[in-house]
């Protein structure tokens, strides 16, 4: 009720410029949020029976309920006074935030809130026995610690960022930039890599075993360390 008075019977604080730029909806979202309402209001009634229903096996064995605690039976069959409850406490509140937002005037509301029983249900509605400080500063702001310093900044902005994509770059960067700087256009250094290459590609497939026969490896795994030591050779020298 109070979302209603402030919404439609209280005066605006919006813009000026809002309030000239206000229009209907159109026609599509309004078909869209007319079949949603309707979808709202009358979902309970419709699937009742279906949910929480006697004997209903919606759920199917996805809720345990164990024996001695099921009471469906006695709810399905409590007298309509009780069942009517919060119906006419929804409709005391109702009719009380109505009369304290549009009969009383402001100066009855701030002389009855200098009392004490004024200013003990001042504080009891608005402070909420501060069940929200107490959960905010308990749950809320310790999860909030717990997610941005332990799962945020260590696992998803430190681990899994140093080992992941950071650190592929990283390897794959300097890679380029080591293979890059170990090239020197001579022929005999293309081949080298080129069969280096190829030894590991056979390795990686698994044909080493088909090969023996025909290939001697030793003598391969010896050219390729003099390769390599006369290409360390020719770095030291150029670099003299």
């Amino acid at each position: 009720m109070r979302l209603i008075y402030l919404t439609f019977w209280n005066k605006t604080n919006a813009y000026r410029f809002s309030i000239q730029n206000v229009h209907d909806l159109p026609k599509r979202m309004a078909g869209a949020l007319i079949i949603l309402i309707f979808s709202a209001i009358f979902i309970g009634y419709l699937t009742f029976d279906m949910a929480i229903g006697v004997g209903t096996d919606f759920w199917g064995n996805s809720i345990l309920t164990l024996p001695h605690n099921v009471d469906i039976f006695n709810a399905e069959f409590l007298p309509a006074s009780i069942k009517l409850i919060p119906v006419i406490f929804s409709c005391a509140g109702i009719l009380s935030s109505l009369v304290v937002y549009r009969l009383l005037t402001p100066r009855y509301k701030y002389l009855f809130k200098q009392t004490s029983l004024g200013l003990f249900l001042y504080r009891f509605f608005n402070k909420k026995w501060f069940f929200d400080k107490i959960y905010n500063e308990i749950f809320g702001q310790s999860f909030l610690y717990l997610g941005y310093n332990s799962t945020y900044k260590m696992i998803d902005r430190g681990l899994l960022e140093f080992i992941g994509p950071y650190s592929i770059s990283k390897i794959m960067s300097s890679s380029s930039f080591n293979a890059k700087n170990s090239h020197t256009g001579l022929v005999y250094h293309s081949i080298l890599f080129f069969f280096g290459g190829l030894l590991v590609h056979f390795f990686l497939l698994g044909v080493f075993t088909s090969l023996t026969a025909y290939v001697d490896f030793n003598l391969i795994f010896v050219l390729l360390v003099a390769f390599v030591l006369i290409l360390y050779k020719e770095k030291q020298a150029s670099d003299s």
